[in-house]
């Protein structure tokens, strides 16, 4: 299926309710959206190792939403990331990580070596990319 993120809340001791669920609206079949999540604070990043983007299978991309956690339906869609060169079976988003001062998604690549995508918090609400760095030696490689 496309994917979609359940978000629960505690409504006694050992006691969860679904309190929201969501899903992109730019969702295709297969795009596994929730197939990672980190959450801080408010913040939830979702990872969807497969989606089709910009022509290619399994290029990915990560979705960044704000539940403030009143009602049911508050959660907010803030931004989606992807990779700054989208690639075939690129995976972005496979494994994800959130905190207060920065955010990484994985993109683990088998076509090429793979990389990680740091971002940082802008001035304007927005996550903006800070590096992407790639392995300095490469499984197989003789140098």
């Amino acid at each position: 299926g496309r994917g979609a993120l359940f978000i629960y809340k505690q409504v006694a001791p050992n006691s969860w309710s679904e309190f929201d669920k969501v899903a992109p609206g730019d969702l295709n079949e297969g795009d596994t959206f929730g197939f990672s999540v980190s959450i801080e604070g408010s913040t939830a990043l979702v990872g969807a190792r497969n989606a089709f983007l910009a022509g290619k299978t399994n290029a990915g991309a990560a979705y960044i939403y704000e539940i403030p956690g009143g009602e049911i339906g508050d959660a907010v869609f803030k931004q989606r990331l992807t990779a700054t060169i989208p690639e075939e079976d690129g995976f972005y988003g496979q494994s994800v990580e959130l905190n207060d001062e920065y955010m990484v998604i994985g993109s683990p690549s088998p076509n090429s070596v793979g990389s990680v995508y740091f971002y940082y918090p802008g001035n304007d609400g927005s996550w903006e990319l800070s590096e992407r760095v790639l392995p300095t030696n490469p499984a197989g490689s003789t140098t």
